[in-house]
């Protein structure tokens, strides 16, 4: 296992090299989560594009000069990468997925393999993925208490609570171990910071970027799916009736967790995130 430490420090060289090209990056997903309200280990890093990063990203030839310059830098921090989709024949234009090897750490373990029945050196890789949806501006630097000060900027925690309620939509039925996933992390979130998320939402209408681009993404993604006939809330509201089962089991970071505990927190989420649904309510427009 790749350390949080190790994990957030990547996230954090990955961020600086933008910085210092003049660009500015926001961490995501999970890591992002991880970071406004834990406790749930990071898998991997997802990070948003800035602004500027956004538009300059669509030149091509800006574009490799941005990603020449990122691969050099982390060469040259240590990092080594073993994989890219920047060759492939299916590369998405404003997607850029990454596997990186932290070469001063040595992340490598032993494991036996079935065939030769003895160890053999596996390397550990940080996967890291760099997208362009969604509008993200400015937001506070925040730190991330893994040992050595390292600093990450977030999603801003009301795009970053949209952003897991439209994804906890959208995520196909057969992914339910992703969706539980999406689940714990948003009601951590609302558990350690409703009250930020209510007034922000009661600032902003539904023109805003912070609700109207997202919705314009998602109309998008029902077009190709061709099977959205619900609005957001209700999608999720039918999701967690199909995970309600589920969430009574200890998550996987905490397995001896007691059984009748995780039933009484499983109730407190859901209700929780179904109190949120009522508010966002007023805020999404029918997506048919």
């Amino acid at each position: 296992m790749i350390s949080e430490e190790a994990k957030y420090s990547a996230a954090q060289a990955f961020a600086t090299i933008f910085s210092q090209l003049g660009y500015r990056v926001y961490l995501g997903g999970g890591g992002a989560a991880t970071v406004w309200s834990g406790p749930r280990p990071v898998k991997d890093l997802d990070f948003k594009m800035g602004q500027r990063l956004k538009a300059d990203w669509k030149d091509e030839a800006k574009r490799k000069t941005i990603t020449d310059s990122l691969f050099s830098n982390l060469t040259k921090l240590g990092y080594r990468i073993q994989l890219d989709n920047l060759s492939s024949k299916k590369q998405l234009q404003y997607v850029l997925r990454l596997k990186i090897i932290d070469r001063l750490s040595d992340f490598r373990v032993k494991r036996t393999t079935a065939k030769l029945h003895k160890n053999v050196v596996t390397e550990l890789g940080i996967e890291i993925s760099l997208t362009s949806s969604g509008v993200y501006e400015e937001t506070s630097q925040r730190e991330v208490n893994v040992g050595p000060a390292l600093f990450v900027r977030p999603v801003d925690v009301t795009q970053l609570v949209l952003d897991k309620v439209f994804v906890f939509a959208q995520r196909a039925m057969s992914e339910m171990p992703k969706m539980l996933t999406d689940f714990e992390d948003l009601s951590a979130l609302l558990d350690k910071h409703q009250f930020v998320v209510l007034t922000e939402l009661k600032r902003v209408t539904q023109e805003t970027n912070l609700l109207s681009v997202r919705n314009e993404g998602y109309l998008s993604a029902a077009k190709r799916e061709k099977q959205w006939h619900q609005k957001i809330t209700g999608e999720v509201r039918r999701r967690i009736g199909l995970l309600k089962p589920e969430l009574r089991n200890p998550p996987p970071w905490r397995p001896t967790q007691d059984p009748a505990l995780r039933a009484a927190e499983a109730k407190f989420m859901i209700e929780r995130v179904e109190k949120f649904l009522v508010i966002l309510d007023q805020y999404l427009p029918d997506v048919t």
